[in-house]
């Protein structure tokens, strides 16, 4: 009979256990999303980071596409996706480099510029951008700053505006970009107002 009873317990104690690991707890949105914040900041410290896409799957878990960059304002912003399946695969990421090597849209035939980080890789790398690398050489201290479809673009659609300032100078540099091909729309400099800073 004492057997009986230590086997009995022993199965009534495997199902507990079994249903406690089978029954996984419901995650919220928010839950993944700090989770995901929390180790990206641990992870790459000093960079700047943010979630592109969040999206529950079949199994429940979230499907998530985080961005890291580093150097964000130089002139080669390193900007990578980092991919999370969470909480099926808790830590373990998947990362995917977009502006490697401070190179944007070689080797491919349609160039789209999708993020900030090749907008201003391609307002010092395109064609046409000659004002701009003397710019970078006469002010290597020089911060970038891009922005997609603002009221500057003097009526273009689909544009990325570049902006270049140095504090060596009250002049910045500005290009507008086509978002499809890179191509330069327009280079121009203008004068700061002392009012502006």
């Amino acid at each position: 009979m004492n057997k009986l009873l230590i086997i009995g317990i022993l199965v009534v104690l495997a199902v507990v256990i079994y249903l406690g690991i089978s029954i996984k707890q419901e995650i919220t949105e928010a839950q993944a999303t700090k989770f995901v914040l929390d180790d990206l900041s641990s992870k790459y410290q000093g960079a700047k980071i943010g979630i592109l896409t969040i999206e529950k799957n079949e199994t429940s878990d979230w499907n998530i596409k985080a961005w890291v960059t580093y150097s964000a304002d130089s002139p080669c912003p390193n900007r990578k996706h980092v991919y999370y399946n969470y909480p099926k695969f808790n830590f373990v990421t998947r990362e995917e480099s977009i502006t490697p090597e401070c190179k944007v849209c070689e080797g491919s035939r349609e160039c789209i510029i999708v993020f900030p980080e090749e907008a201003i890789i391609a307002s010092h790398v395109k064609q046409g951008t000659e004002g701009t690398n003397a710019y970078l050489k006469n002010y290597p201290d020089a911060k970038a700053a891009a922005v997609f479809n603002p009221p500057e673009n003097e009526g273009y659609t689909d544009a990325w505006l570049v902006t270049w300032t140095s504090e060596k100078t009250n002049v910045t540099q500005y290009v507008l970009l086509n978002k499809f091909g890179g191509t330069v729309i327009r280079e121009w400099s203008m004068e700061r107002s002392t009012a502006q800073g």
